[in-house]
């Protein structure tokens, strides 16, 4: 059984990983490094370089001083040569790297005397915070596989001040992708703002496998609230200028995804549930958007009689569904099969399984400064 990792990257960096800011960042960060440092000096000797597609690999031969069990690699150490991996895939972006988590699967014992290459990659960045995964082949057998998880490091001159009026400095928190959301929609002006600017726009949200069963008795439901990450949103800003109106507001007081954590909500109609897999109506997100959770709607709590909407009180009707809708016609094709026309395309079996940001621009801040609502 896998731990999950696979050899797509899914990630947002915009640094391409290189040779030379491997080496470079490599110097700078880990001049006396035990993985990077001659044998003769004592180290793994281990030098890593940059594959096609992004990994970094090097090889390494166990010593008989490496032996744990007879003729057997010390576990230790095939965790220092995953761990190792998984830095240096970050100091080919020019990164220094902590490690913050590391979870590894021995899958066959890796042999003392026999070259085993060892390959990690970046799966995704939420800055501070990368996920990453490596393993490590002897031949054509996978031994050990891990996913790590790394903080980015901060010398004392470069730590952010704590605000003095917190109770303590605030933490910082990981996530990893549940799946994916699948949509028509490939371009950030081109996309409704709210999902009933985009009602009879068919989507699919595809889970990891594993969360199949995560999604028993959802069916009852009518709508479900999707979590996502704004994976191509711009840099957070403190205040933009909504689609709906041309006044300047708070970003918190919008729903735009510039946010300092960039977070998207949608709530959205519930077509059917097909194993790991969500037929959506309404979906106002773009296509390759990575998923983080699934809530269903509850009219019950969630409906509140006689709320105030803000300033978007004030934005008439028309006016909101000329600029909600972005162009996106009033009565849209079904672009995604129903339950009854057709099977749905399977879900990835590993996560992250899809290509994000591959023909996308980096940025979804929309044109002239303005905010999604």
């Amino acid at each position: 059984m896998s731990i999950g990792i696979t050899n797509t990257t899914m990630t947002t960096t915009a640094t391409l990983p290189t040779d030379d800011l491997l080496r470079a960042t490599c110097r700078r960060e880990h001049p006396h490094c035990f993985a990077c440092s001659d044998p003769a000096e004592g180290g793994l000797g281990l030098a890593f370089r940059v594959l096609p597609d992004g990994a970094v690999q090097a090889t390494w031969t166990g010593p008989l001083g490496a032996e744990s069990y007879p003729g057997i690699v010390h576990g230790g150490l095939t965790a220092t040569l995953l761990d190792a991996a998984m830095v240096h895939a970050l100091f080919a972006r020019g990164i220094a790297g902590l490690t913050g988590d590391l979870r590894i699967r021995y899958r066959s014992p890796v042999c003392i005397g026999s070259p085993v290459t060892v390959r990690a990659w970046l799966m995704c960045d939420f800055d501070p915070g990368f996920a990453l995964a490596a393993e490590i082949r002897q031949g054509a057998s996978l031994c050990v596989e891990a996913n790590g998880k790394f903080m980015r490091a901060v010398r004392p001159h470069e730590a952010i001040a704590v605000d003095p009026g917190m109770a303590a400095p605030l933490a910082t928190v990981l996530f990893q992708p549940i799946g994916v959301i699948r949509s028509e929609h490939t371009r950030p002006e081109q996309t409704p703002i709210q999902p009933r600017f985009a009602a009879g726009c068919r989507g699919r949200v595809e889970l990891h496998r594993r969360f199949a069963a995560a999604l028993d008795g959802l069916s009852g439901f009518s709508h479900v609230y999707l979590i996502y990450h704004f994976n191509r949103a711009g840099a957070p800003r403190m205040r933009v200028i909504p689609f709906l109106q041309d006044v300047e507001h708070g970003v918190f007081a919008t729903r735009a995804p510039c946010r300092p954590n960039a977070i998207g909500l949608s709530l959205v109609r519930l077509v059917a549930v097909e194993g790991p897999v969500l037929h959506i109506d309404g979906i106002d997100v773009l296509d390759g958007t990575p998923l983080l959770d699934v809530k269903p709607y509850v009219p019950r709590d969630d409906s509140v009689e006689n709320a105030r909407g803000g300033w978007t009180d004030v934005v008439d009707e028309a006016t909101a569904q000329e600029r909600g809708r972005r162009g996106y016609p009033a009565s849209a094709p079904h672009s995604a099969p129903s339950r009854s026309t057709s099977k749905p395309s399977p879900a990835p079996d590993r996560l992250p399984g899809v290509r994000l940001n591959q023909s996308t621009p980096q940025s979804i801040r929309p044109p002239r400064g303005r905010a999604k609502a």
